[in-house]
């Protein structure tokens, strides 16, 4: 029997808050051989249009009006089943089906590639959607004319939007929502059983996300940094159980600033890019630490985090910092942007510093050095393509982060002495207890500002 159709027009359907084919329920393991398995639906405000199997889906799809090669997406950002199942929901892991309606006209296109992406991100990419659209969406695009948002505000919008994307998303919070922007769960009508506000008790919420993540939801976990720090024995415990854990700390670095040192993630970056040198049974990165320099990349990578199957660790910065990306710039994960090229001197710099090496560019080449930048979004990342980028500029490396060290520059320095070639690696990072202050007195104070780069390369590096 073919579904009963809804009497609204395809962007009448779209444009509703919930707007996904997903697999919400699981097999029945009494139904083996049949078509029956798993249940797609389509719900669009109360409307809900139910499937048994693909070929009613693709009747869906055809019935709404759109063509079979723009309607139909292919995710799979659920688990399905075990290995054992037949019938629907075998063919969906086997060929990835996950729909999605999609239409040109209102941000999507399936001829848009995104590089470097792999196939689950990427495509989990276009079913959530675009950060320009995801932005409109929930009215704040005028933060795109503006030409700067905090990553923290990014990622709000790009957790709203997997939630709409994918019913196993849920939040957590330890009593900071407004600050993190995991309140954009809370605020949203459809989402807001989806929220999970654990107070001043970090400690519990690992224990809690844990549990969520043991019975199947993908929990996103979100406070300050700092803050953190008091559940690392939690959140360790959920790592020697393989818990798919999404760890999101917000204010971190002196970029903070005016809060003051107790409210600055500092030590985090040396702790987490601990566990990104350790390796799971199947060879993988046991976590990714990820600092995303723009809103843009703060977007992607949350996006790319629910793709992933493992745990990771974001960091958000508070301060609205200037667009540096585009949404069709491709974050996978290890992955780094190199944002300019030169031959002298490679400066390797994350998070919030980016923007302070960027400034130092133009200091550098009124000196003669022609500096090539690198955003380090990621750890780990490729041994291989770092070598290369430092090897085209003469073996000179500067790394630069807004935190405390054994960080991004500690990685860098273990890539070289295993390569064992001739090399010359300055550490910038902070090595003073900050205090309160204005976020550009504080990297002047704490040795991170770009006259002092200047004045260390040359001292350093050419003298």
């Amino acid at each position: 029997m073919r579904p009963v159709l809804a009497t609204l027009t395809p962007l009448q359907l779209w444009k509703q808050p919930s707007y996904m084919f997903g697999l919400l329920h699981p097999l029945d393991p009494k139904a083996q051989g049949r078509q029956t398995h798993g249940e797609l639906l389509f719900s669009s405000q109360g409307h809900d249009l139910r499937v048994s199997c693909l070929q009613d889906a693709e009747q869906l799809v055809h019935d709404l009006g759109f063509a079979p090669e723009k309607a139909l997406q292919i995710l799979h950002p659920f688990k399905i089943g075990n290995n054992n199942t037949s019938g629907i929901a075998q063919h969906i892991r086997k060929h990835e089906y996950f729909g999605a309606l999609a239409q040109d006209s209102v941000g999507f296109d399936r001829r848009r590639t995104i590089g470097g992406l792999g196939q689950d991100a990427t495509l989990y990419l276009r079913c959530v959607g675009f950060c320009d659209l995801a932005l409109q969406r929930c009215g704040q695009e005028q933060m795109l004319t503006q030409g700067k948002m905090a990553p923290r505000r990014a990622y709000g919008v790009a957790l709203q939007a997997l939630g709409h994307a994918n019913p196993r998303v849920v939040a957590l919070d330890g009593d900071v929502r407004n600050s993190t922007y995991s309140e954009t769960v809370l605020h949203d009508p459809a989402l807001q059983e989806r929220f999970f506000e654990c107070r001043i008790a970090e400690q519990n919420m690992l224990s809690c996300a844990g549990g969520l993540a043991a019975g199947g939801k993908l929990p996103f976990v979100s406070t300050f940094g700092k803050f953190l720090v008091r559940a690392y024995d939690q959140l360790e415990m959920g790592l020697m159980s393989r818990f798919n854990l999404k760890l999101v700390g917000s204010h971190v670095g002196v970029s903070l600033a005016a809060d003051g040192p107790s409210q600055m993630a500092l030590p985090d970056v040396a702790f987490f890019r601990a566990l990104t040198t350790v390796r799971t049974p199947e060879g993988k990165p046991l976590l990714y630490l990820l600092q995303p320099a723009d809103a843009y990349a703060a977007y992607a990578l949350t996006v790319a985090m629910a793709a992933h199957e493992g745990p990771c660790y974001l960091r958000t910065l508070r301060p609205d910092v200037p667009f540096l990306y585009n949404e069709t710039t491709a974050f996978p994960l290890g992955g780094h942007h190199v944002l300019a090229e030169g031959h002298d001197l490679c400066i390797v710099a994350a998070g919030y510093m980016v923007h302070e090496a960027q400034k130092a560019l133009a200091l550098l080449q009124e000196q003669g050095i022609e500096a090539t930048l690198v955003d380090l979004y990621a750890l780990p990342f490729d041994d291989v393509a770092m070598l290369g980028l430092v090897q085209e500029n003469q073996g000179h490396v500067l790394t630069v982060e807004d935190n405390y060290g054994a960080g991004v520059g500690a990685a860098v320095a273990e890539v070289l002495a295993a390569n064992g070639g001739a090399y010359t690696l300055t550490q910038m990072h902070v090595r003073q207890m900050p205090k309160s202050g204005p976020p550009q007195r504080m990297c002047c104070a704490l040795c991170t500002s770009p006259p002092l780069t200047l004045c260390r390369l040359r001292s350093e590096c050419w003298m």
